[in-house]
């Protein structure tokens, strides 16, 4: 299987199995990228709940505005063939989670 990891303007193709850990995937980025694998931390999207509840989403310590910090397998973490991943850098330093739209 492959995932799309996307930071800014670009995307990276990953091919994974799902028993491999978030960290093949972030050495695989690091290769592609010359970021050091310390520095990657990815993410990926939650579903959002329906507009119409007046439940505010609850988020874990791992969570950020509607995505989730990987950290276990791939199968463990749910995703699936051609899922897009999010890369932001893990330092001290607060970096938002943002992708610019394609444009045609």
């Amino acid at each position: 299987m492959y995932v799309k990891v996307k930071r800014h303007k670009k995307i990276y193709f990953i091919f994974c199995e799902p028993n491999d850990s978030i960290a093949v995937i972030k050495t695989e980025v690091s290769k592609l990228s010359d970021i050091p694998v310390e520095n990657i931390e990815l993410w990926k999207k939650i579903p959002t709940a329906p507009v119409n509840t007046q439940e505010q989403p609850q988020y874990s310590k791992t969570s950020r505005g509607g995505f989730q910090r990987l950290e276990k397998t791939v199968q463990e973490e749910g995703i699936v063939n051609g899922e897009t991943l999010y890369l932001t850098f893990g330092t001290d330093d607060y970096t938002d989670i943002e992708v610019t739209p394609f444009e045609h």
